[in-house]
């Protein structure tokens, strides 16, 4: 299996789907992972699950990319990255 240490993945729609298997199988590889989504709960959920096998380098926010039209929505994105990457 190939290793993703040293590498940042930000997934949105974390909480769910596609996006919380992804985000898991990516943190399970090595990845540091920054996490969004507009589900609360399932965002915990995924979040707390990656947290229970890496303690470091994963971080997530609770963000509504749906609101296209207030670019605003998508700052919390950005911060969010920015912390992931500051961690390392």
């Amino acid at each position: 299996m190939t290793t993703l240490r040293g590498a940042t993945a930000a997934i949105t729609g974390a909480g769910g789907g596609i996006g919380a298997a992804l985000a898991l199988k990516l943190a399970a590889r090595g990845a540091d992972v920054a996490l969004a989504d507009r589900n609360e709960a399932g965002l915990r959920a995924v979040a707390a699950a990656i947290g229970n096998e890496r303690k470091v380098g994963n971080d997530a926010r609770l963000v509504d990319l749906l609101q296209r039209l207030r670019p605003s929505s998508y700052w919390p994105v950005v911060e969010l990255l920015e912390r992931v990457a500051k961690k390392r």
